[in-house]
């Protein structure tokens, strides 16, 4: 009996797996993420930075809270942002999301049919 169980645990040892291949998989996955993922947000903080740093006075721009403005200062780290007739804000470079779209003129809508 004892000689059955000492030959059914000796069953033959196989290698170790290279471990390039078993980590191939996770190095993919990290490499799709990055080029999904992370360069792209790279690229854009990239932009965004070069924008907030090239900001001059009659830039019309909005925040990250959605206000309109025009720029009328820049001072470091803020920009002094005219809002309305008389009304002017501070806010910090890094919160001006964009430029203001530009509206495209309206050409005549087509006449409705009756």
């Amino acid at each position: 009996m004892t000689s059955l169980i000492l030959l059914m645990g000796s069953q033959p040892q196989q290698g170790q797996p290279n471990p390039i291949v078993t980590f191939f998989p996770f190095l993919m996955i990290f490499a799709i993420i990055y080029f999904i993922m992370i360069r792209p947000q790279q690229k854009q903080l990239a932009e965004h930075r070069k924008f907030t740093e090239a900001l001059q006075n009659g830039d019309k721009v909005v925040t990250d809270s959605g206000i309109f403005g025009t720029v009328v200062g820049v001072n470091g780290d803020s920009v002094i942002l005219k809002v309305a007739e008389n009304v002017k804000i501070k806010v910090l470079r890094t919160k001006i999301s964009g430029g203001q779209p530009t509206e495209e003129p309206k050409g005549k809508a087509p006449a409705k049919k009756k």
